[in-house]
């Protein structure tokens, strides 16, 4: 077995977080186990944000959907996203699942409904607006690429469409964190990750793991992009209900977080 950096160098280990095998020269022995040297700096960023994280904003539950206080946000501010997590979680009864569902339902068709014109030409111009400058609203990202990054962790489906946009959701293999995509699968033109955060370390640096892959794959010709974001997220977990925004080439990535529950948004910038 040969070196995966240095072909014509035999290895001389396997590393830990990629999987792959490196010669001597690239190796690096911690706490008993080998790194390769080209991902140290993503596994001391994961420790470094595990000790950051105070007992005081975790979350006792496991699953992120199982917190109601962050079912009932999400419903209000974020109702696609809030649906879903009404009928997956398994802390809320069926009765106030249907009831809920229902009340949502009225709401649409109400404003559906609605007779009031100046609504209607907002709704209108806002359309109009989306269709003279499509190129604006694409992240020269492709679907494809995003889910080579975590395609292993995360299955999406195909689902409603938004203002004539497919979009695409699925939730992580470990049950706490959920993707969306949104536009063409040629040119995404949004992309969303939810991370839910609880006491349960193992399943915390997995997330770290997918956000940084996230990132990556948002972002493939920034070499700061990560260590970026990864500083945003560690002041985003130490600043609840205080969005944070910043800009990465033409690039506008968002994050918020409701008791626990982070959401990544990567959208054009503006």
């Amino acid at each position: 077995m040969n070196c995966s950096k240095y072909p014509d160098r035999e290895a001389a280990g396997v590393c830990t977080y990629s999987g792959k095998p490196f010669c001597a020269e690239e190796l690096v022995e911690i706490d008993g186990k080998l790194y390769g040297k080209d991902y140290l700096h993503i596994v001391q960023s994961e420790n470094n944000f595990d000790n950051e994280l105070s007992d005081k904003q975790k979350l006792s539950s496991s699953k992120w959907y199982d917190n109601k206080a962050v079912v009932g946000i999400l419903i209000f501010f974020f109702f696609p996203v809030g649906l879903y997590a009404l009928w997956k979680s398994n802390t809320i009864s069926k009765g106030w699942k249907v009831g809920w569902s229902l009340i949502i339902g009225f709401l649409v068709i109400g404003v559906w409904n609605s007779d009031d014109s100046s609504n209607k030409q907002v709704v209108q111009s806002t359309i109009n607006e989306a269709e003279i400058s499509p190129k604006n609203q694409k992240l020269g990202i492709s679907y494809n690429q995003v889910m080579d990054y975590l395609s292993t962790d995360f299955e999406l489906e195909e689902s409603s469409t938004i203002g004539g946009e497919l979009k695409y959701m699925g939730t992580s293999s470990n049950g706490v964190s959920m993707l969306e995509i949104l536009g063409s699968k040629e040119n995404i033109s949004k992309a969303t990750l939810l991370t839910g955060f609880s006491n349960n370390q193992t399943a915390n640096i997995e997330n770290v793991d997918y956000f940084l892959r996230f990132i990556r794959a948002l972002f493939p010709n920034s070499k700061d992009a990560a260590e970026l974001a990864l500083n945003a997220l560690i002041e985003i977990r130490n600043s609840p209900n205080q969005p944070l925004e910043d800009y990465i080439n033409d690039k506008k990535i968002s994050l918020t977080n409701y008791g626990g529950l982070i959401t990544t948004t990567v959208e054009p910038r503006n």
